[in-house]
């Protein structure tokens, strides 16, 4: 979504067509990845947040990709929080969240947009934080997650 806001500025001020393309999935790894691999003519632009860079090399045997070597920073988008979410009528909230898990250790699935992600390690933050268990519920990217929260499929999801 910011990546389009982005965009359509960056068209406007250059006056030339600008195209997003998503490569959702691996934790930004298969975006980044292209990114790298993409002829570095200066129309390749890889929008995302610090964590393609530090996230996969720390949990991941191998990245496709060397973010020091393949990348260049050129310009800060700002920072993001992160909130843990669920569907409008849902009556849970977080002490009766914290309350349940309690209650009943790894019966809740908190959903995030992908293992090794940031919404995942948030998550493990918060479950630590609130001395709780919870099975991780990881999705193929934020929007499915999304979706599937929107339509009820599932009650709470770590987002920014």
């Amino acid at each position: 979504m910011l990546a389009r806001i982005f965009g359509g500025e960056l068209e406007t001020r250059l006056g030339k067509p600008v195209v997003i393309m998503n490569h959702p999935g691996g934790g930004t790894t298969i975006a980044a990845k292209e990114a790298a691999r993409a002829a570095p003519d200066g129309y390749t632009l890889f929008y995302s947040s610090n964590s393609s860079f530090t996230l996969p090399a720390a949990v991941k045997e191998s990245v496709p990709y060397d973010a020091a070597k393949d990348f260049e920073p050129i310009g800060r988008k700002g920072q993001t929080t992160f909130a843990l979410v669920t569907y409008r009528d849902n009556p849970i909230n977080v002490a009766s969240l914290v309350t349940e898990a309690k209650a009943n250790p790894d019966k809740l699935s908190p959903a995030s947009f992908g293992v090794a992600t940031v919404s995942h390690f948030a998550g493990e933050l918060f479950k630590s934080a609130a001395g709780i268990k919870m099975v991780h519920l990881p999705y193929k990217g934020s929007a499915p997650a999304m979706n599937d929260l929107i339509g009820k499929h599932i009650s709470i999801k770590s987002t920014r």
